[in-house]
């Protein structure tokens, strides 16, 4: 909830434990949404895909292209040392993609 204070959360989770007082069912997922391409964990995202009995061949070409990537920054004439990430990639469509499909099986899930 952007913009919104600690005291609107406080106000919201009161609302929904007073719901639960009429023994209905209750799940909460809390998401980050700043950073939440560096929070999908890999093994998620395979365990996922056979879930939803994606192809050996189509989970095995997203795994080539979603992992071992090496990356450098060049900030005017200067380079870092190349470096390399496990994170899916800010901007990638295929990254978009992946954590919809991990959002959706948690949502399942609960």
């Amino acid at each position: 909830m952007l913009g919104r204070s600690t005291i609107d959360h406080i106000f919201l989770l009161k609302q929904v434990l007073e719901k639960y007082k009429f023994n209905r069912p209750l799940h909460l997922i809390f998401i980050d949404f700043k950073q939440v391409y560096d929070s999908v964990q890999k093994a998620e995202i395979w365990r996922n895909l056979k879930l939803l009995e994606a192809s050996s061949k189509i989970i095995s070409m997203i795994r080539v292209s979603t992992e071992g990537s090496r990356f450098m920054v060049k900030l005017g004439h200067k380079k870092s040392e190349e470096f390399q990430t496990t994170e899916l990639k800010q901007g990638d469509i295929l990254s978009q993609i992946l954590f919809n499909i991990v959002q959706e099986m948690a949502v399942r899930e609960v």
